[in-house]
């Protein structure tokens, strides 16, 4: 199946943000082989994809409360990172270590605090405000 890169850019983005289960990456050309428990992505073309840090945000929201799943989605978005990774504007975040190491804390069972989750929801918050204005 061939797909535009619009419809690449949807998938990708709705994966991210968890509005699309980690198995729709395979519609983009993107696999998940799970081999003695570590996740192995495989690209079948050899495009990039930059996530803005209030996508990861809302990601993470969607899947916190469901331990076993934040695990999963964490670990693939840390082992996609050779095509799906933070934009540059990401970077420069003030916040984007928080972002990271809340990833990191959710692909190797970290304790994330209360505080980190309501930071994570204003991030989440920002991608919302922009498109007001």
């Amino acid at each position: 199946m061939s797909i535009n890169m619009d419809e690449f850019n949807i998938i990708i983005r709705s994966v991210v943000r968890g509005e699309r289960p980690i198995e729709d990456l395979e519609l983009t050309g993107i696999s998940m082989n799970y081999r003695e428990g570590v996740w192995y992505p495989e690209s079948k073309h050899h495009i990039e994809y930059s996530v803005s840090l209030p996508d990861i945000a809302t990601g993470i929201l969607k899947y916190i409360s469901d331990p076993e799943k934040f695990k999963k989605w964490s670990l693939v978005f840390e082992v996609c990172s050779d095509f799906i990774h933070p934009s540059e504007e990401a970077h420069s975040h003030p916040e984007v270590e928080t972002v990271f190491d809340v990833l990191w804390k959710g692909a190797f069972k970290g304790k994330i605090n209360e505080k980190t989750i309501a930071l994570i929801k204003k991030i989440a918050k920002e991608d919302q405000e922009s498109k007001r204005i």
